[in-house]
């Protein structure tokens, strides 16, 4: 998993075609890797320690999830980021790890400054073999009102 986690393997692996079980166990890697790395896994974006509901240290990429966060605290809303969906995508076993997810009501909430067709798909993907789940989308639109919303208005 070292090299997973540095880049390594995947550099040996240019233009080599991986297996699925190798896809799905990459996917894992990553998801975790970015979860629980000091920085998110993201060199260029600034990022913010901080504690979920649950006491877990976890990383925030951006000040949007940092102020994500701190309102869904002041809302009184227990969230966390250590969750992990599991996916299918075109075959193979995905891991996916939401921005926050609530566990008292199984709602995702994912924040974008951009959502990318490849976001949109996953997304799909996720809420359609997982209808348990709530996704939420919070955009620039919904995160410039945060702080006159209640959860429930998301």
């Amino acid at each position: 998993m070292k090299r997973v986690e540095s880049g390594e393997f995947m550099k040996d692996r240019i233009g080599v075609p991986l297996k699925n079980s190798t896809k799905e166990k990459l996917s894992e890697a990553r998801s975790r890797f970015l979860n629980e790395r000091g920085n998110g896994g993201f060199k260029d974006v600034k990022w913010f320690k901080a504690t979920d509901s649950f006491g877990n240290e976890c990383s925030l990429r951006g000040s949007w999830e940092r102020d994500v966060a701190d309102w869904l605290n002041q809302q009184g809303i227990m969230w966390t980021r250590k969750h992990y969906v599991k996916y299918l995508d075109d075959s193979v076993n995905r891991t996916y790890s939401p921005d926050f997810f609530i566990p008292s009501d199984n709602t995702i909430i994912e924040v974008k400054g951009h959502y990318s067709d490849k976001d949109k798909r996953k997304m799909k993907l996720v809420q359609d073999q997982h209808p348990e789940l709530t996704v939420k989308i919070i955009m620039k639109k919904e995160f410039e009102q945060l702080q006159n919303l209640t959860y429930n208005q998301l």
